[in-house]
């Protein structure tokens, strides 16, 4: 809560009804007391977790069985507004990451986040150029 905190400061709150979270279980995170009442932030920011747009991610829409938690937080909802919205973003930079493991794990806790900011840092720019002229990043399988 105190991400999305300091993530929504700088939006209006009239425009916090554009903002989309996804998360692989959204359906239990929603459904915790702590989100079933203002949550304990001066306003408007009590009401924030009201406003926003939940998500499941498409990878993860298929393992909820239920159809309200389908219906619910389908992710087709973000492509009505975002066409080019990747929901799955988290769950690539994570597969990329992975590819790591082993050199970060062996590594001291200074040099491997050094290393590790590094490696996004570059991975980010890399990202950049690609869409700067026009083609998608190669992104993990």
């Amino acid at each position: 809560m105190e991400w999305m905190l300091v993530t929504l400061k700088d939006i209006p709150a009239s425009k916090w009804n554009e903002v989309f979270l996804a998360y692989d279980n959204m359906c239990h995170v929603d459904g915790m007391k702590v989100t079933q009442r203002p949550l304990p932030f001066p306003a408007p920011y009590d009401t924030m977790w009201f406003k926003i747009n939940k998500l499941i991610d498409s990878l993860h829409i298929n393992n909820h069985k239920s159809e309200e938690c389908r219906t619910k937080y389908n992710p087709a909802k973000v492509k009505e507004k975002l066409p080019d919205a990747n929901t799955m973003a988290g769950e690539q930079t994570f597969t990329w990451l992975s590819r790591f493991k082993k050199i970060l794990c062996s590594m001291p806790k200074v040099h491997h986040l050094f290393y590790l900011h590094r490696m996004v840092t570059r991975r980010n720019e890399y990202t950049v150029r690609c869409y700067q002229v026009g083609k998608k990043p190669v992104l993990p399988k």
